[in-house]
């Protein structure tokens, strides 16, 4: 006698309490369905990445410690919704994570406590002078004035000697100079320079350019803490300019000045002269 099966017939026998049996007239069942996807076998001995890593991490050095060990081997907090990482707790070698000596928690700790304010307040945190070369400072000053030329505030020779003034800077300092190791004996030095090759009014003109881009470097927050440059980087007085200026002369052309200004042409000009 051939079996009855699920794929034969829709109605299949139910055995009740008394021996005897009935139909059982529900429909619509469907057959299991076995998924052809492959399983991959995994040893019986073996882990997951996430648990030996998890194994690996260490604890809080002390309760109320505000950083916890990210898997990625970076001491993490979670601040605005958003992972900020501080330092390393182990690093990375052929796959697998080496934990450091002491766990890097104080290093991770003081960078976090440096950054803490501003991250909790909602900004990106402010950069230290460390890392600041005076390259950066040059471009960034150049680039917002360039937006200024573009828009009309500013006047193309006014940004012709801010370029100059960069370029001088960067003659004399270097671009990979850091910023905050600048001092006051440097600017004297870069002021003496300076003197030596133009007149008094060039000078104030800039000393108090170059003043101007390391005030902007701190406004900006390139840099922590502003630039001192000492008493000696300071503009020519005004004794020194009324000096200058008496010493050249009023400023009025000569008769051979104006003859090649006129290009000989001086006779109707004379006329217009004697109107005058």
């Amino acid at each position: 006698m051939t079996p009855l099966t699920p794929h034969l017939t829709p109605v299949s026998l139910v055995k009740v309490k008394s021996g005897t049996p009935r139909r059982d007239n529900t429909r619509g069942v469907r057959p299991t369905r076995i998924s052809k996807r492959k399983v991959r076998a995994v040893p019986p001995n073996s882990t997951t990445v996430r648990s030996v890593r998890k194994s690996q991490k260490p604890q809080k050095p002390y309760d109320g410690f505000p950083l916890f060990a990210h898997a990625s081997g970076r001491w993490a907090k979670k601040i605005g919704g958003k992972f900020c990482y501080f330092g390393r707790w182990a690093n990375h070698r052929n796959g697998e994570l080496i934990r450091t000596n002491g766990d890097g928690w104080r290093e991770a700790l003081g960078e976090y406590k440096h950054q803490a304010d501003d991250l909790h307040a909602g900004r990106g945190p402010e950069m230290s002078g460390d890392g600041c070369e005076l390259r950066r400072v040059l471009n960034s000053f150049l680039s917002a004035k360039k937006d200024k030329l573009d828009n009309g505030e500013l006047s193309p020779q006014t940004f012709s000697d801010y370029r100059v003034t960069c370029d001088k800077l960067v003659a004399f300092f270097g671009r990979t100079r850091h910023v905050d190791k600048l001092r006051p004996t440097d600017f004297s030095g870069f002021r003496a320079s300076l003197a030596r090759d133009m007149s008094i009014v060039t000078l104030k003109n800039e000393v108090n350019r170059a003043r101007i881009i390391f005030k902007f470097a701190h406004d900006q927050r390139l840099i922590r803490e502003p630039v001192f440059c000492g008493q000696n980087f300071d503009k020519p007085s005004a004794l020194m300019l009324r000096k200058a200026r008496n010493e050249a002369g009023p400023k009025l052309f000569t008769r051979d000045e104006l003859k090649q200004i006129l290009g000989g042409r001086t006779r109707g000009f004379a006329r217009w002269f004697c109107l005058r």
